[in-house]
Parts: structure tokens; sequence; C-alpha cells
């Protein structure tokens, strides 16, 4: 089956747009779509960090309670500021608590804790692993220009998948039965990048529209707001947030009756049936006019989130988001948060993402090797053929060690006290140096072939030391979370136990071949 061809000078300039921006967003893509992967079990990966998480059982939580515990633990939180709530869920199974706090002549930060909903201790917040890598995934580790470089790229990944469709139109049911792995280097890699790329095609756009929304909202509804809105992007942002149109007079204090979250929570049960709370925000906490604000989610389907916003002084509700109510500007944000982080589909769904997630991966270093290859002849001068060598060597090794660096924050989660002070730079200096110094090492790899053994043989050996260290550490083996039904250990442990093995045995029967 054959498609009709481009015109020659539009096919040319397409393919060379297509080239640019691909090997210009490439290692930075590839770090977002593998630390995408792992970001997508953020909150599955927890009990395996969190070993104080494995064995609570209660499902019952008293929000009035944990407020009262909080007051003693943390006097100095700022309780008229937004406080954030999340519900006690099977993955993670902490009431967690998000606010911010002042002491006297210091700045405001924000305080991330946890509540065990079974003797109400307060634990405070000891892990970053999941977190990290959620963070990597967006680089918000580079301070303020780091989404907006995330949403960059995800912009430029659209454009290089739409241009990419085009050029390889024509073709597109032959590549697919034309790809060997006996063929010469640069037909594999141009064959395997044109296969993967045109099966991940709905994926790729989905991805990389809702990743540019996510971190570059402010920008792409600036020209809403002008065409509708007269400019006016307050109404735009009610529009899509109709709780922020609730006024409240900030200015008057009712000491004497704050109101029952937990009364609010009793009515909130009641016009959700058999559904469960998802979080809980309370603003202007102590206030004549405080508010909170209740969410639930059935996870299962795009628009199966819904809210109810009640006055925490009288109970009255004042207003009412359930999914029966919503309109469809209510649904636009939720249902683009959900198809970018998977939370539509359960566990099973995750998987196929993280499956697409990898293979993307895959075929963003095809697409570099494919570059360097259709660069390495005499139609280059040798100083332009070794600055495609390196430029290579420098994005594999930048792509291929965060493998390793990735189990290394796992084997850092682990070898690091959890009761350590500043515990969560400790881990991620380790994350970040070990990252660095594989990168070096790789670029200092002469042969691409060498680049990958070697990652795949240190990644895969530190793989199978994950469960094995889980094991020593907390005495919960792979045998006996699988007996107590730790679904979430078990399934982090199995998960590196394979990789490991798969990728040891990968470099045992791999062929180097040049």
């Amino acid at each position: 089956m054959f498609f009709k061809q481009l015109p020659s000078r539009l096919h040319h300039i397409l393919f060379h747009t297509h080239t640019v921006s691909g090997i210009v967003i490439s290692f930075a893509l590839f770090i977002i779509f593998y630390a995408g992967a792992f970001a997508l079990f953020k909150e599955e990966v927890f009990q395996w960090q969190e070993p104080a998480a494995r064995h609570i059982t209660t499902s019952e939580y008293n929000f009035d309670k944990s407020i009262e515990v909080l007051k003693k633990e943390y006097p100095d939180i700022v309780w008229t500021n937004r406080l954030f709530f999340a519900a006690p869920s099977s993955a993670i199974p902490f009431i967690q608590f998000v606010g911010s706090y002042k002491k006297k002549e210091e700045k405001q930060k924000r305080i991330w804790v946890y509540i065990n909903p079974e003797n109400y201790q307060v634990i405070k917040k000891r892990t970053t692993l999941s977190e990290t890598i959620y963070d990597l995934h967006f680089f918000d580790q580079i301070p303020v220009l780091g989404r907006y470089l995330a949403g960059f790229v995800s912009i430029f990944f659209l454009f290089a998948t739409l241009t990419g469709v085009l050029i390889h139109w024509k073709n597109t049911v032959r590549k697919f039965y034309d790809f060997s792995i006996r063929e010469s280097a640069k037909q594999i890699w141009k064959n395997a990048h044109t296969v993967l790329g045109l099966l991940g095609v709905p994926f790729y756009i989905m991805y990389a529209v809702t990743g540019s929304v996510l971190t570059l909202s402010l920008l792409l509804l600036l020209p809403s707001g002008l065409v509708m809105y007269d400019g006016d992007t307050d109404k735009l942002l009610k529009g899509l947030r109709p709780q922020l149109s609730i006024q409240v007079d900030t200015q008057n204090v009712d000491s004497t009756s704050i109101g029952s979250i937990q009364e609010c929570y009793q009515k909130f049960q009641k016009s959700i049936g058999n559904q469960e709370l998802h979080y809980l925000i309370v603003k202007d906490y102590g206030k004549k006019d405080a508010t909170v604000f209740f969410n639930v989610d059935d996870h299962k389907t795009l628009t199966g989130d819904g809210s109810i916003l009640y006055s925490l002084q009288t109970g009255e509700e004042l207003l009412n988001l359930l999914p029966e109510n919503k309109k469809y500007q209510h649904q636009v944000l939720p249902a683009i948060n959900k198809l970018h982080y998977a939370t539509y589909g359960g566990f099973g769904l995750k998987i196929i993402y993280f499956i697409f997630a990898i293979l993307t991966c895959f075929m963003i270093l095809s697409g570099v090797l494919l570059w360097q290859k259709a660069r390495d002849n005499n139609n280059y001068t040798l100083a332009q053929r070794k600055f495609h060598h390196k430029t290579t060597l420098i994005y594999l090794a930048v792509c291929l060690s965060l493998f390793p660096a990735i189990t290394v924050i796992f084997l850092a989660n682990k070898f690091v006290p959890i009761d350590l002070l500043g515990r969560e730079i400790y881990v991620n200096s380790i994350f970040f140096g070990s990252w660095l110094v594989l990168i070096i090492i790789g670029v200092f790899k002469n042969k691409y072939s060498k680049i990958n053994l070697l990652f795949l043989q240190i990644g895969g050996f530190l793989s199978i030391l994950i469960p094995i260290t889980n094991g020593f550490l907390t005495e919960d083996w792979i045998w006996n979370t699988f007996a107590n039904n730790e679904f979430y250990v078990f399934s982090v442990d199995v998960f590196w136990l394979i990789t490991g093995i798969t990728a040891l045995l990968i470099v045992k029967f791999q062929k180097v071949v040049e």
C-alpha cells in the first residue's frame, strides 16, 4: 500500500527541518521520556521507599484531629494560607499535608509531612526518590526556567513528530516489512526509527500536546484570554476553575467558631456515595469566610473526577462540580492531567504508557545514530565527521547513563539512613554525582556499542542489587512481600530483578557491531 508522495521541494524542506528539530532536542527529550516512564509510578513506589507505610491497615481518618496534631507539632504553620490534605490510598496509606510555616524574622517555607491514620503520629517527609525523578521529567531542578524548557521541548517534539509522519507517509506500510537486523547499520537504525516512530504517533502527539499545556499553560491560554475574554485572564481562569470565583472577606476573623472539616467531609461523603475522597484544600482557616474544597476521582475515566466547595463555618454548599454537574470547560484541565499521567485506567494503563515511553527512548537514540551514520561519508570533511562523532558520543553518554543512574538513586534511598538530617540533599547529590561520573566515562569510550554495553552491564548489576538491598535492610524479601500481599513493594523488587537479568543477558549475547 502506497500513499501519494509529497512534492520533492516540500519533502526536502520537511526532511531537513525534521532532522534539525529532532537532533536539537534529542537528549533533552530522552531525559523527559525516561524519567517520565518512572514518574508514572510515583505513588506506587512510595511504600518501597518508605518502610513505615507498609503495614497500615486502617481506612478511617479524621481531618480535625489531624489539624490538632499539626498545631502541637508545628505551631508556626500559617493556617490562613492554603492547606492541602491528600487522603490515604492503597499506594500511600498516610494522610499527606502540605502547607507553609514562618518563624520570626524568617522567610515563609513549605512544609510537607505525613500523618499515620492509625495513631496520628506526624512523620516528616524523609524520602525523595520519586519526587526527584518526577522533577527531572519537568526539569524542575533548573530554577524558574526548567518547566518552560520542558514545555518548548514538547512543542519541538510535536513539530518533529508531524514532519516525520509527512516525510515517511508514502512508504508507511512497506517500512514495516523492510525491517531486518541483517541490514547495514544505517538501514537498521533508519527502519527502526521509522517503524517505532509511526507506531507511536498517537502517543507522541498526545504527550507533546498535554506536556506543552501543563508546562506552558499561561503562555498557551493567553491568546484565548485575549480573544474570548478581552484580555481578562482572571475570567478565563475562573471559567476553567469556578472555585476561584467564590469571593471571601479575608479580613473577618472568627476565632470562636472555626467550623469542622470532618462534618463537611461527612456531607461530602453522602454526596459522592461509594467513591473515595482524593484530596481537600482549606483556605483561610480560622477566618469567618474559610472554605474547604473536596475532590473525588474514580481513576477509571477521563471525566470521573468532581468536587464540592463548602463554607467551613456553616457547612453550606457553595459550589457543586461533581461529574454530572460539570460543563465542558470544567473538564478540560483535569482531562489533560489524566491523559498525561495515565491516571484514568488503573495500573495496567500505566504499564502500557511505560512501555511506549521506553520505546520512544529507543526511537530517539535510533534517530541520533541515523543522523550520525548519514553524515559519516566523504561528502563531509574530516573535521565535520569528527564533530558529528563527538556529538553522538556525548548524546549517547548522557542518555544511556541515565539507566544506571536511576538504579543508583534507588540504592541510595536504602543506604542513606532514613532519619539522617538533610537526607534529601545526600540522596540527590549521589544521584546527580553518579550520573555526571557515568557521562564522563561514557564520553571517553570511542565506540557507540561499547558505551551501550558498559551502561547495560553497570545498570544490570545494580538493578539486581536493588531487591537484594531492600531484603537485607528491611527483611521484606520478594517472597515475604508476595506472601504478605504487599503488592507495591513486591512489584518494584520484581521489576528491577527482571530488568537486571534482562540487561545482563543482552550484554552476554550481544555481538559488538560497528
